[in-house]
Order: structure tokens, then sequence, then C-alpha cells
């Protein structure tokens, strides 16, 4: 990856997010997009340049705060708008963002509620794979967990997955209820019915990604394993992350057709119990 755009509301926990961004775009030696949207509150150009220098000039602190920086391709902008997903979308877009690398603001209790907040229509609208950063960057992902549904969205997360984490250990799991493993409205794209048919499937999908990876980068080995469980996908994502300290999540956004996103993947959202990357069909 060589562009990321990082949007950020500069609120209490935005340093993690802004932590994890300057890594990733010095692991990648990748050029890095800051953005911060100004609400549109005050209309006078000469109040909307003064905060916008002090908003400038305290980005340009946090960045300053980290080491190996100096040499970081880095790039301010801020926008006043009143549809803050518009603006991240659009320029998103514009610089041919990679990636989407957002903090997390608020936490929410509600599903409801959460499907108002700004990461949740930026993945609805944009095209681009999003990570939500819940934990303070230490080192390079070495933990990845994929929930793998069978659907689009999962392949797209989870190509973004071992881009910005080439050298992670990654565990694929599919995880239906034992009642209805791998029904339609459980997983779209799912053709099997039976656990050992799931099995199968995860095998030949971790075949054809080694085979991809070395057919495009030579010598490069991907760490990766499957496992296939009957249980309730939320609930196993989040205790496999607990017991095996998980660093990051990889999901799509939905498993049914006519859900934009899906109950597994909004309810990972409201609440992660770590740094999260979704995808949904259209990047």
């Amino acid at each position: 990856m060589k562009s990321f755009l990082l949007a950020t509301d500069l609120c209490a926990n935005s340093d993690r997010a802004m932590g994890r961004a300057l890594k990733l775009a010095k692991e990648h030696d990748a050029k890095l997009h800051i953005l911060h949207v100004l609400p549109e509150k005050n209309k006078e150009p000469g109040c909307l340049q003064e905060r916008a220098a002090e908003i400038e000039t305290l980005i340009k602190s946090y960045i300053g705060d980290y080491k190996g920086t100096q040499e970081l391709n880095v790039n301010i902008d801020i926008i006043r708008s009143a549809k803050t997903y518009d603006v991240i979308c659009g320029h998103a877009a514009r610089i041919k963002a990679e990636l989407i690398i957002m903090g997390m603001h608020r936490k929410a209790r509600f599903m409801d509620v959460f499907m108002s907040t700004t990461f949740a229509r930026v993945l609805q609208e944009c095209s681009v794979p999003v990570l939500m950063v819940k934990e303070k960057p230490v080192a390079p992902y070495q933990s990845v967990l994929c929930g793998n549904d069978f659907a689009s969205g999962f392949y797209k997360a989870f190509d973004a997955a071992v881009a910005i984490a080439p050298d992670a250990h990654f565990e694929v799991m599919h995880a239906c209820e034992k009642t209805i493993l791998c029904t339609t409205a459980q997983c779209s794209g799912c053709a099997v019915d039976s656990k050992g048919d799931c099995a199968e499937k995860l095998e030949s999908f971790i075949t054809d990604q080694k085979h991809q990876y070395n057919a495009k980068y030579g010598d490069f080995e991907l760490d990766i394993e499957c496992f296939v469980v009957e249980a309730d996908p939320y609930y196993t994502l989040i205790e496999h992350t607990q017991k095996e300290k998980v660093e990051l999540i990889c999901v799509g956004t939905h498993g049914h057709e006519t859900c934009k996103i899906g109950p597994v993947t909004n309810s990972l959202m409201a609440d992660p119990p770590c740094d999260i990357l979704v995808a949904g069909a259209g990047c």
C-alpha cells in the first residue's frame, strides 16, 4: 500500500489512530494524508482560517511526538462540511487511498445509534477498506483473526489485512450456529451445508491465497491457518480474540445480500475487543 488516509476528529483517543497511521506509513514507505473535517457552524472565513491554522499546528505537534517521522511524506487537509462521511469518502477517492484509518470517537450501546456514526457511514458509502484503531500501537500487527463468511466483503478485508501486516500470523475462522450452519441467511455466498464442507472450502481458500501471494511476491510465505466452529460467530470471535491476544480482527461488512452492514460486524464495530479492519463488497 502506498497511500493511507487518516480521518481524525482529534478527540481524546485520536492519538492511537494517529500513531498507527504513522507506523503504517513508515513501514510501507507510503504517503499519509491526514484529514480533519470542521463542523459547518461558523461561516466567517476569518474564523475558519484561524481555527484551521490551530488544528494544523495541533496535528503537526502530534506528528512531532513520534520518533522517526521526520522523513515521512505527510499531507494535512482541513475541510469544513456538515457531512463528515461525504468529505472522507470524496477525499479518499481523490487521493486514491488504499486504506482509511479512523479512531474510536465514541462507544455506542445500541446498534441504531452506532449506525449513525461516521465510521458506519463511511463503510456504507465508501469503496475503501476502513481500519478502526482501538489500542495504542506498539509494533506491527503480529496476530490477525479473520471472520470468513464467504462473502465478497471478507475477501477485500483479508487482502487489506495481508497488505498492512504481511508478517503476521493469520487465523481464518468460519463460525455458524449448529442449527443454522451455513444457511443463506447466515453466510451469503457459502454454498455448503456441513462443517466438513466448510472446512474443505476454507482449506481451498488458504491454498489459493498462498499460491497467489507466492506468485506475486516470490519468496513470500503467508503464515495462515483455518478452523471451523459450530457456535455463535460474534461470541466466538470475541472469546478467541481475548484468549489468543489477537491484535487485529478482519471482517466483511455483511453476510446477507439485503444488509449493508450485518449484525456480527455491527456488534464488533460497536464495541471492538481490539483494532478492526472492515471492507464492503464494493471495495
